[in-house]
């Protein structure tokens, strides 16, 4: 009994030597992108109800699904013109100074949180919630296609189900550090 487990266990998590290191970071990039995206999608609507108010989120939902359209025509030009791992640089750190920027900027008195006055007016909140919205569709997506575009499809079967399991590893440890 002991022997049929140890098969199934080497059968499941083998990875070859060889592709282990490649195996940690994508992992690693994996989980440091679920993790960043657990956080700010918490955030997304209670910082639009604080800074816009209650009544404009479906307005936002609608709003943000044509707002996006211009940037994926964005996207696509790029993807015609950078490799994929330039594109996932490109994409981690546009996305990485942003949510800095956004970070500093919601606690500014004027226009972040402790601005207690919700008003449709306060362009922050609208862009806040564009900005998280954006992140799942591009980031996450060029990260799967950069994966795909190094790993074969035997390397893929093997490893895919290991790096979502750093992923979902990330989004409970940030959502439970959040708690």
């Amino acid at each position: 009994m002991d022997l049929g487990i140890s098969r199934l266990m080497h059968k499941l998590f083998y990875v070859e030597p060889k592709e282990r290191v490649k195996l940690f970071f994508l992992t690693l990039i994996y989980f440091l992108i679920i993790t960043t995206y657990t956080v700010a999608k918490e955030f997304k609507d209670v910082v639009f109800v604080s800074i816009v108010g209650k009544s404009y989120v479906p307005t936002a939902k609608i709003i943000a699904w044509i707002a996006l359209i211009p940037a994926i025509f964005v996207y696509s030009k790029l993807v015609d013109k950078l490799r994929r791992y330039q594109l996932l640089c490109f994409y981690s750190l546009m996305f990485g100074v942003f949510g800095l920027l956004f970070a500093v900027l919601l606690g500014n008195a004027s226009i972040g949180l402790p601005n207690t006055n919700a008003s449709a007016s306060r362009l922050f909140g609208w862009l806040f919630y564009f900005f998280v919205e954006g992140y799942s569709p591009f980031l996450v997506s060029v990260f799967w296609a950069f994966a795909n575009s190094v790993n074969s499809p035997d390397s893929a079967k093997k490893t895919y189900g290991l790096m979502t399991s750093g992923s979902k590893l990330g989004g409970a440890l940030s959502a439970g550090l959040g708690w």
